[in-house]
């Protein structure tokens, strides 16, 4: 076992209102190339709870837009989550409201039409495929 905490890693939560992990993001950076990073809230809705994450998930926008690795997160998920704690305290008006969903994710244009032509199909849809 490692004597130092371990960093943030690319599946913890960058997105702790709707458990959207910074993979996540940057698989949504990649396959959607957002115009603007409040786009990125397509996904999964990440940046629409408490605010907290807006700022990394701008970075990450950023760094993919430029063409660059993304930035290197130097807290361990402990420290991320008692720094998001912290901040909700200092600002209660942050909280999502607890009914909150996170609206499903966008699927890449490929997997969509992909699903059009499935043999599952009724034989009168006109995407049914020939036998």
């Amino acid at each position: 076992m490692a004597d130092f905490p371990l960093r943030f890693s690319e599946d913890d939560e960058l997105c702790v209102c709707f458990h959207v992990s910074r993979r996540q993001i940057a698989k949504f950076l990649r396959l959607s190339r957002p115009r603007l990073a409040s786009q990125c809230s397509e996904c999964y809705g990440a940046g629409t709870g408490c605010g907290w994450c807006i700022p990394f998930i701008e970075k990450l926008f950023e760094s993919h837009a430029a063409g660059l690795d993304a930035p290197v997160l130097d807290l361990t998920p402990e420290e991320y989550r008692a720094r998001r704690r912290e901040y909700l305290r200092r600002n209660p008006e942050a909280r999502p409201p607890a009914d909150t969903t996170p609206p499903p994710p966008p699927e890449p244009e490929a997997a969509w039409t992909d699903r059009l032509l499935t043999d599952d199909m009724p034989p009168e849809s006109p995407f049914s495929l020939p036998d």
